[in-house]
Formats: structure tokens, C-alpha cells, sequence
């Protein structure tokens, strides 16, 4: 592209080589144009370590491993986020390999059911409502549902509870094993005697 008028130089970032940016000077402020588009702006490094590339299976892993570590150690907050994390992430793996994670399995038992009893079950709701109410507790921590609230009214054991149990079966029809299973199985077993 010709223009009747000269061009600046290059932009530079901070602490960086200069970005590929082309500015167009007029003598108008408001008619100065970038002709490219300028390259995303990295986070900062602390340079205390080099990238490392996960699997998505390693990290849902990890982040349940961490949430039953958490929840049998009673800190149910930070266990329903992790947990939950970690089972949209396997579930999502599960639906990539055309099966269904457990709360579309969970859902589809429920319509059978209803279908073949003829009972109101669901009362009418939707899936996404059904799938809302049961993500309730992690979308209370994880989101500012309502603006206008300044607390909420959550029972955190049994939302950590539950998102741990369909983050574990996800995993388990994953074929990816979770060390620590076994001491959220006992802890619930001393402590709530289902």
C-alpha cells in the first residue's frame, strides 16, 4: 500500500524487540491507522522455571488427586473448585472419545426412568437446569452468581463430595488411575458412615 504521508517505525513492547506494528501518520490524531495487527502480549516470566507441556489427562489427574488430598483434610472449597475442574476436563476427554461422562449418563438414566414409569421426575426441568442444580455449589465459588448477594448458603462438604464422585468415575471410564481414591472412600466411610 502507497501513502501520501510517512510511516513510523516499528512499535516496541516492554522489555522486548519491537512488534510487528506499522502505524500510519496524518497529520489528524484521529486518522492515524495500525495496518497489522500486534502480536499477543506474553505474561511476564519470572524465569524461576521453563514452560512445561502437560497432557490434559495429567492435569485432571493432578487437580483430583489435589481435591480429595483436600477434601479428607476438610477444606471443601478449594476441593469442589479443583474437583470440578477436574471432571469438566475428563468429561470432556470422555466426549471426545464419542462416550458420555457420567453426569450426561446420570441425566439419561433419569429421562429413561421417567420415560418408562410415566413419573414427573425431573418436574418439568430441563437438562441445563438439572445439570445447573447440580453444579450449584461449584458455580456459587467459582462465579459472582448474583451481584447482589454478599454471601451464600452452601452445604461444601456434600458439593465436594459429589463433584469428587463424578470427577472419579469419569477417571475410572478414562482408565486413569487416582492414587488417593481410596482415602476419600475411608474418610467418608469414618466420617459420614454411608
Amino acid at each position: 500500500m502507497t501513502t501520501d504521508f510517512p510511516t513510523a517505525p516499528s512499535a516496541y513492547g516492554l522489555n522486548g524487540p519491537p512488534a510487528a506494528v506499522t502505524v500510519e501518520k496524518s497529520p489528524h490524531a484521529s486518522h492515524t491507522e495500525i495496518l497489522t495487527t500486534p502480536s499477543p502480549m506474553p505474561t511476564p516470566s519470572l524465569g524461576y522455571e521453563d514452560d512445561t507441556t502437560l497432557s490434559r489427562i495429567s492435569i485432571a489427574q493432578a487437580q483430583l488427586i489435589e481435591a480429595i488430598n483436600l477434601f479428607v483434610s476438610e477444606k471443601f472449597i478449594c476441593a469442589v473448585t479443583l474437583a470440578g475442574a477436574a471432571e469438566e476436563i475428563l468429561g470432556k476427554l470422555l466426549e471426545k472419545e464419542k462416550e458420555l461422562p457420567v453426569i450426561r449418563e446420570s441425566l439419561q438414566s433419569i429421562r429413561n426412568l421417567q420415560d418408562k414409569t410415566g413419573l414427573n421426575i425431573t418436574n418439568g426441568r430441563s437438562d441445563k437446569q438439572i445439570v445447573d442444580e447440580w453444579n450449584e455449589v461449584r458455580n456459587s465459588l467459582k462465579h459472582l452468581v448474583s451481584p447482589d448477594e454478599d454471601s451464600v448458603s452452601i452445604n461444601l462438604c456434600d458439593g465436594a463430595y459429589w463433584m469428587i464422585k463424578r470427577a472419579l468415575a469419569n477417571a475410572k471410564k478414562l482408565g486413569v488411575p487416582i492414587e488417593n481414591e481410596l482415602n476419600f472412600e475411608n474418610w467418608v466411610i469414618i466420617n459420614v458412615n454411608l
